[in-house]
Parts: C-alpha cells; structure tokens; sequence
C-alpha cells in the first residue's frame, strides 16, 4: 500500500497559483508537463532545470511529439518559457506571473498567409467553401514555381527538425543517466544530514560530482565515511555543506587511482581541470569494459576503504 509523507520529499506551490491554476484551460498532456516541471524546479527549491524532450516522456508517458506541440502552445500563451541553445537540453521556466498567461486563443498563432476577406457584393464570396476562384494571378501562384518553393521548405523543416530531434535526443540520454545518479546520491546525502531536500547550491556541486563519473557506490560508501568520521565540536557543529563531502570523494578517488595505477603498473593519468577548479577525473580502468561496477570491484573498493581507515586509525 502507498504511504507517501512529506518527510520524504515534497513540492512547495503557492496557493495563488493553485488557484488561477483550477481556471485556466489546458490539455490533459499540459498538466502532466506542468506537473514534471514543478517537481524538478520548485521540488527541488530553483526556477529553472533543464528537462529533455526524452526525459519528460518517460516522466509523462506521452508520445515526444505531443510533448514538443504542447510545449509550444504553453509558450505561446507564456505559462512556461523555453531557453534552447543548440547542442544543449532545453531550460524550461514556469511563468508564477499569472496576469501575463493567455487564453487559449490568445495563445494561438493566427496565420495571415492565403487569408481573405470577401465584401458582400463580391462575386467571390458566392463561391462554396474550398473552392478557389481560378484568375491569371491564382494561376501563377499555383504553379510549378509556388509548388517547388512549398516543397523545399516544407523538406528543409522537415530535415532541420531531424536534425534537432537527434542532437537533442543524443544530449538528454546522457544527462538523463546523470540525473538519475545526481538524485539517487543528493537522497543518500539528505538521509545522512536528516534533511528533505539539498540546496541548490548542494544539488549543483552533486550534479558536478555525478558528471565526473565516479561509480556511485564509492560516492556513497566517501559519504557514510565522511558522516561516520565527522568529530563535532559542540552539539550544534554538523556538516551542512556537500562540499565538505564532494572534497572526501575526489580526495579518496584519486588516492584510489594511484593504488590502482601501483597494482597494474600503469602511467598515472594526467588531471585536467575545470573552470571552477575541480579535477575531472577519469574512470577507472575496469569500467572501459562494462557499463557497471561488479560485486568483485565492489568488495576490492570497500577492501581498500577499510585500509585507509587503518592507515588514519579510525576503528
């Protein structure tokens, strides 16, 4: 039986916006989008994420294609704003500014092209609907050239939308597994800290560290040893910062690397770093080979982690 509690993670809406909310009209597919952008911004306490075409798919269980059409439609009528950068998931914002939303018409694009307005004493306007009055001018725009531009716009679209749907859809695989990392460590990191959710600034340092690659469960095996070994110094002295842990890992990881590098005989890897200073570390050597850590390596990590421990005289 389901038994969800707020302890376990909840999302902050105001009650203003629940309100307006209950009278706006939008599809059944809009909610469900609008659901999994609450849930990864204001659950996670930030205005913004990036959140793959992909991505909301699984969440959702709509075809992508009705996702990228609903998505258009609540820009359209300024619900939600989109930042797409090529090469990169899109940024979804949802608009808190209710005065600024549009009606459902509102919101649609009118189209101009191919409009007319018929007086009623225009003979034109007796024709039935559909038809097209056939004059010198209708004959050239219907021609072989107005065929040939339609035709080539409408394949130069069709081909550009391709283009974008494979680049993004190559972006949001990876940075779907990362976020499956980032979130299943920042739940492992708030259960020791005994907390609902990080903070941005945590979840950020968290998302950095899942994108280093590092297997999780030696992330989450640093963690219990950071938490374990913490000495406080009065009874309000705790951790609050994830750096504190993130630092322990990437510490404890290239520590790991050079026994690793001792054992093989291998050259040690060159570090490079980021912008904001952190190493990127490479993977280990075994994970070329496979997608996933084995009981073998696992029992080897915590082997070794149980020497480090003797080497600092923890029990």
């Amino acid at each position: 039986m389901a038994n969800p509690q707020i302890e376990n993670g909840y999302t902050k809406i105001s009650n203003e916006i629940l309100d307006h909310m209950c009278r706006i009209k939008l599809s059944p597919t809009q909610y469900r989008i609008l659901f999994v952008v609450w849930r990864y911004t204001y659950g996670f306490n930030r205005k913004a994420h990036k959140l793959s075409l992909s991505f909301i798919e699984d969440a959702t269980g709509v075809d992508v294609r009705n996702i990228r059409r609903s998505l258009e439609a609540q820009e359209d009528r300024k619900i939600i704003i989109q930042k797409i950068e090529k090469g990169k998931a899109r940024e979804i914002i949802f608009n808190k500014n209710y005065e600024e939303w549009a009606d459902e018409n509102e919101g649609k694009s009118k189209p101009t092209m191919g409009k007319t307005t018929h007086g009623q004493n225009d003979p034109m306007s007796k024709l039935p609907m559909g038809e097209t009055a056939h004059g010198t001018m209708g004959e050239i725009a219907q021609g072989a050239m107005g065929e040939t531009a339609h035709q080539e716009i409408n394949l130069l679209n069709k081909n550009l939308n391709t283009v974008s749907q494979l680049e993004e859809n190559e972006i949001s695989e990876s940075e779907n597994e990362i976020m499956k990392i980032a979130n299943e460590v920042e739940k492992h990191y708030c259960i020791k800290r005994n907390i609902l959710n990080a903070s941005p600034v945590d979840f950020q340092e968290i998302k950095t560290l899942a994108e280093s690659e590092i297997p999780i469960e030696f992330i989450k095996m640093i963690i219990d040893q950071t938490f374990a070994n913490y000495k406080p110094k009065h009874p309000r002295d705790q951790i609050r910062r994830f750096s504190y842990c993130s630092t322990a890992i990437y510490d404890e990881w290239v520590k790991h690397q050079e026994k690793m590098n001792k054992q093989t005989g291998s050259k040690p890897s060159k570090k490079s770093y980021s912008r904001s200073g952190k190493p990127i570390i490479p993977m280990m050597t075994y994970t070329d080979q496979q997608d996933t850590v084995s009981k073998e390596d696992l029992e080897r990590l915590q082997r070794l982690a149980n020497e480090w421990d003797g080497e600092r005289g923890v029990s």
